[in-house]
Parts: C-alpha cells; structure tokens; sequence
C-alpha cells in the first residue's frame, strides 16, 4: 500500500518539469486512478508556484501512511498548514490587484494592447423576435442579413485586448480606405455604425495605442437589395 502511495507523490511533486515521457503502461484502473491524480494535484501546485522539498514531502507521506512517528505534531502541522493558506490568499489577492492595475492602465490608453477584438451587433430582426435581445458576436468573417435599398448598415464595436486575452476599455480610431463606399458614424456606448453605399470591396482600419486590426468589407448589390461580409 505504501509503495502505492509513494508512486503517487512521485507523479505529484514532478510532473509539470517539462521532461517529455511515453506514457507508461498501467497494470489496472487503480494505478491509472493513482498516476492521473497525481498528475492533477502536481499540476495544480506548479500553477499555484508551490515548492516543495521532495524529501521531506515523501517522508511526511510515508509516515501518515505508516503510522509511525511523526516529526510533527498534528498541531504543528495544523499550523503550518494554516500559514501556507494565508501566504496563498495573500498571492492571490497580489495577483488580482495587479490584473486590476494593467485593466485600468489599458483603459486610461497606458498598457500595452496585444490586439483588438471588433464585435458585431446581430441584425435586431433575428435577435429581439426571440426574446434574445441585443447580441454582439466575433467572428472572422462576418455576414449580416440581407437588406432592402442601396445603402446598408451595420453597428459594430471594439476592445482591447491585454495579457491572457482580457478585455478592456479603448476609444478607438476608425479609417475607411474608400470614403465614397464606407462611412463610420460613432453611436451609444461607444460602439460605430458602418454604412455601406455601394457594391464592392474596401478596407477599415480600427487603431488603438499602437495596436490596428483591418476590416475587410465586400458588398453584394442584387434585386434592389444588399449583402455585406467583413472579414477580420
């Protein structure tokens, strides 16, 4: 049982090390149930940037199993256990306080952007006749219905993304390449409206803090009505 068990403190405490292994063969679900927990719970301390002395983590797992003597009391680990929880709330309220300090720096144009997400409003009539309300989707290529009359209209809007993909706050520049075909209108919330006037293809650019994204937009004009794709 011991054996067992040692097996699954070893996979714990160096899995994550960045060494590449074949997967071994297991000789029951019980050794696959015990290699794949240790896997999980060494991941978990390497995410956490939890070290440990491999020794005396074996030697502490051995004895509990054993049942021999202990070099700790259960109070003394007991309070140890509790120092270490408080030294990780502590890291984890660092780490959020910091990730709360780039959101606001991106927002008042002072971090750094590592792209920009532009959304698009669904057409309210596929949205709202369902109960859906107003919805944004981001997709690399965009199609919106289709539209009565020579001039088609589209809301769109942008984000800024930082490290780990998270979104914040820009107020961004919108540059058509071809003004007689493409006009941008700023609306609510900070969101534009992207008129189309005429069938073909053109470009937009939206900028930010050093960072663009170009648009670009094909128009297809058929039966008095009109079909736009923006692709990103």
């Amino acid at each position: 049982m011991v054996s067992r068990w040692v097996m699954f403190a070893g996979a714990m405490l160096f899995c994550g090390a960045g060494v590449a292994q074949e997967a071994p063969e297991f000789a029951s679900e019980e050794a696959k149930l015990s290699y794949a927990l240790g896997m999980a719970l060494g991941k978990k301390l390497e995410s956490h940037s939890i070290e440990v002395d491999p020794e005396l983590y074996l030697q502490g797992l051995m004895d509990a199993l054993s049942g021999g003597a202990s070099k700790m009391t259960d109070e003394q680990v007991a309070e140890a256990m509790q120092s270490f929880q408080r030294e990780l709330r502590f890291k984890q309220v660092a780490l959020r306080a910091e990730k709360w300090k780039k959101m606001q720096a991106a927002a008042a144009g002072d971090a750094e952007l590592k792209d920009i997400k532009v959304s698009f409003k669904l057409d309210p009539r596929l949205t709202r006749g369902v109960y859906m309300g107003d919805r944004w989707v981001s997709l690399p290529t965009y199609t919106g219905a289709r539209q009565i009359g020579s001039e088609y209209t589209l809301e769109a809007k942008a984000a800024g993304l930082v490290e780990e993909g998270q979104e914040v706050r820009i107020v961004p520049e919108w540059s058509v390449s071809d003004p007689d075909m493409v006009t941008v209108t700023p609306t609510e919330n900070g969101a534009v409206q992207i008129s189309v006037s005429q069938a073909g293809e053109s470009r937009l650019t939206v900028a930010a803090n050093g960072v663009s994204r170009e648009l670009r937009i094909k128009a297809v004009s058929e039966d008095g009505a009109m079909v736009v794709e923006v692709s990103q």
